[in-house]
């Protein structure tokens, strides 16, 4: 169970009173920085910004529980933005290749 789901180790353990707060406070201050990231990031890579808040925030809810690692980057990059600007316009130009030819 606990190889599925790390959470089922860790939350039984974690301290509320003590801890709870500064994770909280942590969690704001990531958030902060990452509504805007996401939005820029979304930009770079030629799309909508609603897209950059569904990588920046939907990564994380899955991770919550799956993930194992506690240090790890989820949500957009600089480098994966220029990867899909790179790729999306080539990918739709084909597309519609196929598709009137």
């Amino acid at each position: 169970m606990a190889s599925l789901f790390p959470i089922a180790t860790w939350l039984p353990k974690y301290n509320w009173r003590k801890d709870f707060f500064h994770d909280f406070i942590a969690g704001l201050t990531v958030g902060v920085v990452a509504v805007p990231q996401s939005l820029s990031y979304a930009t770079v890579a030629g799309l909508p910004a609603k897209y950059g808040m569904y990588n920046g925030l939907v990564g994380l809810l899955p991770y919550a529980f799956f993930g194992s690692s506690r240090h790890l980057i989820t949500g957009p990059t600089a480098v994966m933005s220029i990867i899909v600007k790179g790729i999306v316009p080539q990918h739709i130009a084909s597309t519609k290749v196929g598709l009137t030819g």
